[in-house]
């Protein structure tokens, strides 16, 4: 077996969660939420996808249709992916947040977060 085989470029999607119905939840919100400036930098990553939750709160990651359909696909192997990226730990749950790290360790995906704000 060839231990040097090249993984080419890693795979991410973004996570986007809106807290009231009157900030829907959109690409350009999505499209500020940037990889960590050392890993943009080296520019061996993708991005394959979005998902994005508009005015729901982050108590009830069930309520989040967008979410659950993100960890759904990556539990039945539709979504192959080395990462997820958020603009902040609270646009991706409050209350079941350990349970969902769990889940991405389970499957060998890294939480990212944006390591920058913009306005």
């Amino acid at each position: 077996m060839d231990s040097s085989k090249s993984e080419g470029p890693k795979r991410y999607v973004r996570y986007g969660r809106t807290s009231t119905e009157h900030d829907p939840c959109s690409e350009d919100q999505l499209e500020s939420v940037k990889l960590p400036s050392k890993m943009e930098s080296k520019g061996d990553w993708t991005h394959v996808g979005d998902f994005c939750d508009g005015g729901l709160t982050g108590r009830d990651p069930q309520e989040r249709r967008a979410l659950r359909q993100l960890l759904d696909q990556v539990r039945r192997g539709q979504l192959k992916i080395d990462a997820i990226l958020v603009e902040s730990l609270e646009r991706l749950a409050r209350q079941d947040f350990q349970a969902i790290c769990d889940e991405l360790k389970k499957h060998g995906i890294m939480l990212l977060i944006d390591d920058v704000r913009r306005s």
